[in-house]
């Protein structure tokens, strides 16, 4: 088992382990915060790049990442204030087993998807290295993830599909050093 396979598996026990303890209803909300985070990292990269690259200097091949990451972060503070009343009145509540159990697999898919968007972001500078990458066994299907999710739901809905491409042009722009 490769170095990368033994990270993967802690990060995605801590996810069973976290949502086990915490149950279904608030990892789905967690979850959903994720979601709102990453659509929203996703369409204010590109204008938060080109701030950093206007006013702070910073060069347009780290501006994309570090804006990324920005807006993402921002957005979960947002967020998760916003569930802080939620995760006070369901902390009263006893959790039945089966909130437990979707609890646990709930955490497991967000730790998942917390994953695959690190690798989506590292991959900007090529990490894990590609070695490391083709060792692994678990590299490739948690890594594709929020691609083939992004591109599945592209399928369903015209207006999201629409999306996707905006951003996916976004990102081939960025990373031509050309922010949006």
């Amino acid at each position: 088992m490769a170095t990368l396979d033994i990270i993967i598996l802690i990060v995605l026990s801590v996810g069973l382990f976290r949502g086990y303890r915490s149950g279904a209803v608030r990892q789905i909300a967690n979850l959903m915060g994720l979601a709102a985070a990453f659509i929203s990292a996703s369409l204010l990269m590109g204008p938060v790049s080109g701030v950093f690259v206007d006013k702070l200097g910073i060069s347009p091949d780290f501006s994309v990442f570090l804006a990324f990451i920005g807006v993402f972060l921002v957005v979960r503070v947002v967020v998760r204030g916003f569930g802080a009343s939620l995760d006070e009145s369901l902390s009263r509540a006893p959790l039945s087993g089966l909130n437990r159990v979707v609890g646990g697999a709930t955490g497991v898919l967000k730790s998942a998807v917390v994953l695959s968007l690190l690798f989506l972001m590292l991959g900007f500078a090529e990490l894990p290295s590609q070695p490391a990458r083709v060792e692994s066994d678990l590299y490739r299907p948690v890594s594709g993830i929020v691609p083939k999710a992004w591109e599945m739901i592209g399928r369903e809905s015209d207006a999201f599909d629409d999306f996707r491409k905006q951003v996916e042009q976004r990102i081939g722009a960025v990373r031509k050093g050309k922010p949006t």
